[in-house]
């Protein structure tokens, strides 16, 4: 299973599992959040994150609807 579905799934759409940020490419940033790492105190769970739920996401539109649309189209390049 590839693409959103991989991560955005079940009865919300996500906010059933932890993602790692950074598999792909190396995840640079200057924010200071670890993931849960900030709980377990594991280095293993650094930059794991909550998958967010898409549920009802066209309540939120345009911007988090831009920003799924602009990913949507990287991957495509």
């Amino acid at each position: 299973m590839w693409g959103c579905t991989a991560c955005h799934n079940g009865p919300a759409v996500g906010g059933n599992s932890f993602q790692k940020m950074g598999v792909v490419e190396a995840y640079d940033t200057a924010n200071p959040a670890e993931g849960v790492a900030g709980l377990t105190g594991d280095d293993l769970d650094r930059f794991k994150f909550k998958v967010p739920t898409l549920r009802n996401v066209e309540l939120t539109y345009p911007t988090s609807m831009m920003v799924l649309i602009g990913i949507w189209k990287m991957r495509l390049m």
